[in-house]
């Protein structure tokens, strides 16, 4: 094998690296990359409802504005919101933030006020 072919070999190699990641849905790369990380699904991939994957999907969406996720409770809206955020870490990172009504239900149930640190922060 001569020098240019060892060449070749390396800069196809490293081509592979260097392709923007294939074109996916977001609920599909959700599917195809995410585990649980702890639980009685702890290792398992996750696999999303139906009614989980149109949100996460419509996130990508230029049309929509505002998503609104309104269910019972325990149907999974903290993962639909955490996934949703993973697919923008790993494809377009940027600021983001992610409140919960736990923070509140802290404050009120003196979690916060009773910790010395945590007690001078405004809120």
């Amino acid at each position: 094998m001569n020098s240019y072919q060892k060449m070749m070999k390396v800069l196809t190699k490293a081509a592979k690296s260097l392709l923007p990641p294939k074109k996916q849905k977001p609920a599909d790369w959700v599917e195809n990359n995410l585990v649980f990380p702890d639980g009685e699904l702890q290792g398992q991939k996750v696999n999303l409802f139906e009614f989980q994957k149109k949100p996460i999907n419509d996130i990508v969406n230029p049309r929509v504005r505002k998503i609104v996720l309104m269910s019972s409770a325990q149907l999974l809206k903290t993962t639909v919101l955490q996934n949703s955020m993973y697919y923008f870490l790993a494809n377009d990172p940027s600021n983001q933030i992610f409140a919960g009504q736990r923070q509140e239900l802290q404050v009120n149930s003196g979690r916060v006020n009773g910790n010395q640190l945590l007690k001078r922060v405004q809120y």
